[in-house]
């Protein structure tokens, strides 16, 4: 009897710290990054996790993908050989420049789902020339006349997301950075500024 009385105690004292380590765990906030890439891996463990062609850019490599049903390019960033930043540069084609800012607004939408309300919005104009014409907001954009952006904060994470234009090109991005890694990667800019003098 003593024996199974010990055997149960050891039991429901083990299983009292499983459960201790459980919620101990559970505490702990959830890794972040870019799907399957978090923030700090290196470039080789990043590139074991992303799938497709890694094509060498400066800072890291870049693959072509399709993200949330639309065609872009996804850049992972490396500072120090940590994962800091991923880009993502959407590549959809329209003829329409307000089909841009649909996608934008999808894609805001699909973000916003995800992350929450954004810590940040703004319609920048930088030419009121069609401020008062909403079926002209793509044009805005395209003509450099307009950018629009949210942001959004988690506990280790920024992203932007931003339509902008370019010589009439539309530029739809999401850049997300490592808030942590922050000091690193402008010590890195820093250095390189200062190399270029």
């Amino acid at each position: 009897m003593k024996r199974w009385a010990l055997l149960l105690l050891a039991l429901v004292l083990g299983g009292t710290a499983v459960a201790q380590e459980d919620k101990i765990t559970q505490d702990e906030p959830e890794p972040e990054g870019y799907g399957k890439a978090l923030w700090g891996m290196s470039e080789a463990e990043v590139k074991g996790v992303v799938e497709g062609d890694h094509q060498a850019v400066e800072g890291g490599f870049a693959v072509e993908t399709t993200v949330a049903g639309h065609p872009a390019g996804v850049m992972y960033g490396f500072t120090q050989d940590k994962l800091t930043l991923v880009l993502v540069l959407f590549a959809d084609s329209h003829m329409e420049p307000n089909k841009y800012l649909a996608d934008w607004q999808a894609i805001s939408d699909l973000l916003t789902e995800k992350y929450g309300t954004p810590s940040d919005q703004e319609w920048v104009w930088l030419n009121d020339l069609f401020k008062d014409d909403p079926d002209q907001y793509g044009t805005a954009i395209a003509a450099e006349q307009l950018v629009v952006y949210r942001t959004w904060r988690t506990d280790q994470t920024e992203i932007e997301h931003s339509l902008q234009g370019k010589g009439f090109d539309v530029i739809h991005k999401i850049l997300y950075t490592s808030r942590s890694h922050d000091q690193m990667r402008e010590q890195e800019q820093k250095k390189k500024n200062l190399d270029g003098l």
